[in-house]
Protein backbone atom coordinates (compact mmCIF):
# COMPACT_ATOMS: atom_id res chain seq x y z
CA UNK A 1 0.00 0.00 0.00
CA UNK A 2 1.74 3.18 -1.29
CA UNK A 3 0.64 5.89 2.08
CA UNK A 4 0.54 9.26 1.49
CA UNK A 5 0.64 12.44 4.28
CA UNK A 6 0.00 16.04 3.71
CA UNK A 7 2.99 17.79 3.71
CA UNK A 8 4.45 21.60 4.13
CA UNK A 9 7.64 22.91 4.63
CA UNK A 10 7.90 24.96 6.42
CA UNK A 11 10.18 27.04 9.18
CA UNK A 12 11.03 26.48 12.77
CA UNK A 13 9.97 28.95 15.72
CA UNK A 14 12.21 29.23 18.82
CA UNK A 15 11.17 27.90 21.66
CA UNK A 16 10.94 31.00 23.54
CA UNK A 17 8.37 32.37 20.56
CA UNK A 18 6.74 28.50 21.36
CA UNK A 19 6.17 29.24 24.53
CA UNK A 20 4.65 32.78 24.57
CA UNK A 21 1.78 31.66 21.83
CA UNK A 22 0.85 28.51 23.98
CA UNK A 23 0.78 30.54 26.43
CA UNK A 24 -1.53 33.34 24.74
CA UNK A 25 -3.76 30.90 23.14
CA UNK A 26 -4.09 29.60 26.97
CA UNK A 27 -5.57 33.24 28.09
CA UNK A 28 -8.85 32.73 25.24
CA UNK A 29 -11.41 30.92 25.62
CA UNK A 30 -10.45 27.00 24.90
CA UNK A 31 -14.00 25.79 24.44
CA UNK A 32 -13.69 28.21 21.04
CA UNK A 33 -10.35 26.98 19.97
CA UNK A 34 -8.47 23.84 18.09
CA UNK A 35 -4.84 25.46 19.45
CA UNK A 36 -1.85 24.14 16.94
CA UNK A 37 0.41 21.54 19.07
CA UNK A 38 3.41 23.56 20.27
CA UNK A 39 5.69 21.68 18.22
CA UNK A 40 4.26 22.14 14.79
CA UNK A 41 3.82 25.71 15.57
CA UNK A 42 5.71 26.87 12.50
CA UNK A 43 6.05 29.45 9.25
CA UNK A 44 4.99 27.53 6.46
CA UNK A 45 7.19 28.28 3.23
CA UNK A 46 5.06 26.20 1.14
CA UNK A 47 2.06 23.21 0.61
CA UNK A 48 3.70 20.58 -1.26
CA UNK A 49 0.23 18.03 -0.91
CA UNK A 50 -0.07 15.14 -0.75
CA UNK A 51 3.59 13.21 -0.91
CA UNK A 52 4.13 9.36 -1.01
CA UNK A 53 6.15 8.01 1.86
CA UNK A 54 8.61 6.69 0.02
CA UNK A 55 9.10 10.51 -1.90
CA UNK A 56 9.80 11.79 1.53
CA UNK A 57 13.45 11.72 2.03
CA UNK A 58 14.45 12.79 -1.35
CA UNK A 59 12.20 16.11 -0.90
CA UNK A 60 13.85 16.65 2.93
CA UNK A 61 17.20 16.18 1.11
CA UNK A 62 16.17 19.19 -1.53
CA UNK A 63 14.80 21.16 1.37
CA UNK A 64 18.56 20.71 3.13
CA UNK A 65 20.43 21.55 -0.18
CA UNK A 66 18.63 24.69 -0.41
CA UNK A 67 19.02 26.05 3.13
CA UNK A 68 22.53 25.14 3.06
CA UNK A 69 22.65 28.29 -0.35
CA UNK A 70 20.80 30.31 1.72
CA UNK A 71 21.91 32.39 4.40
CA UNK A 72 20.37 32.88 7.94
CA UNK A 73 18.10 35.50 8.18
CA UNK A 74 15.74 36.40 10.85
CA UNK A 75 12.12 37.25 11.11
CA UNK A 76 10.37 40.10 13.15
CA UNK A 77 6.67 39.02 14.01
CA UNK A 78 4.79 41.87 15.07
CA UNK A 79 0.79 40.91 15.73
CA UNK A 80 -1.33 38.26 16.61
CA UNK A 81 -4.58 38.64 14.43
CA UNK A 82 -7.80 36.75 13.87
CA UNK A 83 -8.16 35.53 10.01
CA UNK A 84 -10.76 36.03 8.05
CA UNK A 85 -12.95 38.82 10.51
CA UNK A 86 -14.75 39.27 13.50
CA UNK A 87 -17.43 38.13 11.47
CA UNK A 88 -16.82 35.34 9.52
CA UNK A 89 -13.86 33.95 12.34
CA UNK A 90 -11.27 31.12 11.01
CA UNK A 91 -8.10 31.42 12.70
CA UNK A 92 -5.51 33.13 14.96
CA UNK A 93 -2.38 34.05 13.10
CA UNK A 94 1.14 35.48 14.26
CA UNK A 95 1.75 37.86 11.50
CA UNK A 96 5.24 38.69 10.46
CA UNK A 97 7.40 41.43 8.38
CA UNK A 98 8.40 40.56 4.83
CA UNK A 99 12.15 40.07 4.83
CA UNK A 100 14.17 39.42 2.14
CA UNK A 101 16.25 36.43 2.95
CA UNK A 102 12.68 34.58 3.61
CA UNK A 103 11.60 35.77 0.34
CA UNK A 104 15.15 34.43 -1.29
CA UNK A 105 14.47 31.11 0.85
CA UNK A 106 11.01 30.57 -0.59
CA UNK A 107 12.03 31.19 -4.73
CA UNK A 108 15.22 29.18 -3.64
CA UNK A 109 12.47 26.47 -2.14
CA UNK A 110 10.31 26.79 -5.21
CA UNK A 111 12.79 26.03 -8.26
CA UNK A 112 13.85 23.08 -6.14
CA UNK A 113 10.27 21.30 -6.40
CA UNK A 114 9.81 22.69 -9.70
CA UNK A 115 6.91 24.83 -8.24
CA UNK A 116 4.67 26.70 -10.88
CA UNK A 117 4.55 30.04 -9.44
CA UNK A 118 1.62 32.45 -11.65
CA UNK A 119 2.01 35.57 -10.15
CA UNK A 120 4.42 36.87 -7.40
CA UNK A 121 3.01 38.78 -4.26
CA UNK A 122 4.93 39.86 -1.43
CA UNK A 123 5.14 37.33 1.37
CA UNK A 124 4.84 38.14 4.83
CA UNK A 125 5.08 35.13 7.07
CA UNK A 126 2.60 34.18 9.32
CA UNK A 127 2.34 31.41 11.94
CA UNK A 128 -1.53 29.32 12.43
CA UNK A 129 -1.40 29.61 16.18
CA UNK A 130 -4.99 28.09 16.60
CA UNK A 131 -7.93 27.13 14.21
CA UNK A 132 -11.82 28.97 15.44
CA UNK A 133 -14.47 27.05 16.01
CA UNK A 134 -16.76 29.76 14.56
CA UNK A 135 -20.33 28.71 16.28
CA UNK A 136 -18.36 28.03 19.53
CA UNK A 137 -16.37 31.73 19.00
CA UNK A 138 -18.97 33.85 17.83
CA UNK A 139 -21.58 33.03 20.99
CA UNK A 140 -18.78 33.99 23.04
CA UNK A 141 -19.89 37.09 25.31
CA UNK A 142 -18.22 39.20 25.74
CA UNK A 143 -15.98 38.63 22.37
CA UNK A 144 -11.93 37.95 23.35
CA UNK A 145 -9.90 40.29 21.95
CA UNK A 146 -6.39 39.47 21.17
CA UNK A 147 -2.85 41.52 21.63
CA UNK A 148 -2.75 43.58 18.29
CA UNK A 149 0.53 44.31 18.85
CA UNK A 150 3.53 42.02 20.42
Amino acid sequence: MNKTRRLFIGLPLSDALRKRLVLEMDALPQIALLPIAKDNLQVTLMFLGFVHDEDVPEMCQRVGEVAQRVEPFELSFTAIKLVESAENPKMITLVGEPSDGLRLLREEIEKAFSAFVTERKSYSPTVTVAKIKKNKWLALDPQPTLKEKL
